[in-house]
């Protein structure tokens, strides 16, 4: 493999390489897999495709933000095991909590010409289903995630508009199991459906906030934004869901300022 990894990343891919043997695929593998090469490395993780007799995976390992981040892996493994179960993830196939690993198949992407319209439906239809997997004893809660986040920045107490905004959208939150960063990165046309990537935020949450997440991740445009809304509440949005949409993108563009601010430092530590 071209790229070069860290020394302990290196060690630790070697090492879930060495077990496949205990990864759960349908058809044993002949062989030791082989990494093939890095598909991406940043502030959280590095990602390899490793390759056995006509098999192909993803080679996920944690980097240093994981526990600063306070990620759940072993949620992480089995919201994406139920996703994949109903045909919206890539099948994941190992899990090994102490080497910081998760291994799922290598989805090949398609390209996909679909008009804007008929591509942000689909998208509407992956958060409706996502929304309506089994729910888990888990919650994300914005607020509960910015004080962790400044506890880790040290900056001391949240502004007092962004903790009122926060306690006033829980009173009256829906609560659903949501991804939480279905970013145009973590969707993937493969095999003639669109699936969702990185569970690793995964949780029971409020859908507006994932709404949110995507129409400002994803800098979509009012009309974007109206046809998404419409094509998953099946109606067109009221003045009362435009505003906790709006509510709910500001909450996501703070948290999006404190990780940012997190990660880099680390970065710079190394």
């Amino acid at each position: 493999m071209a790229a070069k990894l860290p020394p302990k990343v290196q060690l630790r891919v070697e090492q879930t390489l060495d077990q496949y043997s205990h990864w759960q695929v349908d058809s044993s593998l002949p062989e030791r897999p082989e990494a093939v090469r890095l598909l991406s490395g940043g502030r959280s993780n590095f990602s390899l495709k490793a390759s056995a007799a006509e098999q192909h995976f993803v080679i996920r390992v944690d980097g240093p933000n994981i526990r600063r981040l306070g990620l759940n892996r072993k949620l992480e493994w089995h919201v994406q095991l139920s996703a994949w179960r109903r045909g919206l993830a890539p099948r994941p196939v190992y899990f090994n909590p102490e080497l910081g690993v998760l291994v799922s198949r290598y989805c090949e992407a398609e390209s996909w010409h679909a008009q804007p319209e008929v591509e942000l439906g689909q998208v509407a239809e992956l958060l409706r289903r996502i929304h309506a997997l089994p729910a888990v004893k888990y919650r994300l809660q914005p607020l509960d995630r910015a004080r962790h986040y400044a506890g880790l920045l040290h900056q001391g107490a949240l502004p007092k508009t962004f903790e009122s905004l926060c306690l006033r959208l829980q009173r009256t939150a829906i609560t659903c199991l949501c991804h939480n960063d279905l970013l145009r990165a973590n969707r993937l046309y493969s095999g003639g459906q669109l699936l969702a990537l990185d569970w690793e935020y995964a949780a029971m949450g409020d859908p507006w906030f994932e709404l949110a997440v995507i129409c400002e991740g994803d800098a979509l445009g009012d009309d974007q934004r109206r046809q998404l809304l419409t094509r998953y509440l099946s109606r067109e949005p009221g003045r009362k869901q435009w505003q906790r949409l709006s509510d709910y993108c500001r909450v996501y563009g703070y948290l999006t300022e404190l990780w940012e601010r997190i990660t880099e430092a680390t970065e710079l530590a190394r």
